[in-house]
């Protein structure tokens, strides 16, 4: 009998583990509306860097910057027009 070979599986995260998202939008009477969704820095000072970098060019435009935990872009998104922060 011949020996079968090994299937070839991709390494797949079965655990999709949530992680920070700067989302920056508007609020506006009814909803939220989103502008720009991009995933914050790991390190605690760049991530505080960007943060405010993101403030001060969203306060110009009379928008805001809220920090989600999400598992994708999508769902910061999703997140932020569900809960209109």
């Amino acid at each position: 009998m011949a020996k079968r070979k090994p299937v070839s599986v991709p390494p797949v995260d079965l655990f999709k583990r949530e992680r920070e998202f700067f989302v920056i939008g508007d609020s506006g009477t009814y909803e939220f509306e989103v502008w720009h969704v991009e995933a914050a820095p790991v390190d605690r000072w760049q991530n505080a860097e960007r943060m405010e970098e993101l403030c001060l060019e969203a306060y110009d435009a009379f928008g805001g910057v809220t920090s989600i935990y999400a598992v994708s872009h999508a769902h910061a998104a999703g997140i932020a027009r569900r809960d209109c922060v």
